[in-house]
């Protein structure tokens, strides 16, 4: 019987533009094949609701027993991940009052007016019904759930965030 096997999804139109240079696959990929995870599929999608919800079907429906997601948790309207994730798996997103405590902790340098403050920090704290919370290393949780018999779990862009999260 093989083992176990693993898909990467990368987004971020700054990677699928060249902007950034993407490092966070090679990492992830490293790490699951150390660990006897065979990576079998890394995809690069754009801030896309269309394209981030395509990618993760093909994902979910390639067979892997590991979907790693990597970008788009941050405050901006182009951070779709988490609803995206929501969405495929048909789970309501839901403000998890741990989390929002864990981003008020991190972003307590950020300043912005009140209302923008808590709609930031919200949005990020908002993860899908039922998803246990990954502790931040910069401002917003990572999430890992289960989904069809599939562990999918949702990393931060910034390579030092993903690798501090991961580990």
């Amino acid at each position: 019987m093989a083992g176990p096997r693993a898909s990467i999804l990368v987004t971020g139109d700054e990677i699928l533009r060249g902007r950034i240079r993407e490092a966070n696959a090679g990492i992830l990929s490293r790490s699951l094949e150390e660990r006897g995870v065979e990576v079998a599929r890394v995809e690069i999608v754009g801030d896309d609701m269309a394209a981030l919800l395509g990618a993760l079907e093909r994902h979910l429906a390639g067979g892997a027993d590991l979907v790693c997601v990597t970008g788009g948790l941050g405050p901006t309207h182009d951070d779709l991940t988490m609803e995206a994730v929501a969405r495929v798996t048909g789970r309501p997103l839901e403000l998890v009052p741990h989390a929002l405590e864990m981003v008020r902790a991190r972003s307590l340098a950020i300043r912005s007016g009140a209302a923008v403050q808590r709609a930031v920090q919200e949005k990020q704290a908002s993860l899908p019904s039922g998803a246990a919370v990954l502790a931040p290393a910069g401002t917003a949780p990572g999430a890992v759930l289960e989904h069809a018999g599939t562990v999918i779990v949702v990393l931060p862009g910034p390579p030092w965030e993903l690798t501090t999260m991961w580990e």
